[in-house]
Parts: structure tokens; C-alpha cells; sequence
């Protein structure tokens, strides 16, 4: 097909979130290969944020 002959146009269409001067730490962890074990410590860091986020609101409310 002819479509291999655009590859090279392809970076030109990537999102510019893609072209960040400085990377987020997760995705710099990403790249040194700290990824899974930094992934789980992240999702459970984040599970905490909500349930204390959820804490404050129900708090506030009453």
C-alpha cells in the first residue's frame, strides 16, 4: 500500500501533550523501568486522596 510512505508525517499529528519539555514524574519513572511497583504505590496514594477527599466533603455537608 502507500500509506508506509507517510510514516515519516506521523510525529507531526501527535498531540502536543506528547511533546511536554519536562515529563511528568510518572512517565520519567515510565522510562527508567520503575513503572509497575510506582504504578501500585500511585493508584493506592490516589485511592487515599479520594477516600479522604470523600471524608471532607460528607464533613462539610453536615
Amino acid at each position: 500500500g502507500n500509506w508506509q510512505g507517510n510514516a515519516p508525517l506521523l510525529p507531526i499529528h501527535l498531540p502536543p501533550l506528547q511533546q511536554k519539555p519536562h515529563p511528568d514524574p510518572v512517565q520519567r519513572a515510565r522510562s527508567q523501568g520503575l513503572g509497575e511497583g510506582l504504578d501500585e504505590v500511585l493508584f493506592l496514594l490516589y485511592q487515599c486522596l479520594l477516600l479522604t477527599y470523600a471524608l471532607v466533603c460528607c464533613r462539610l455537608r453536615h
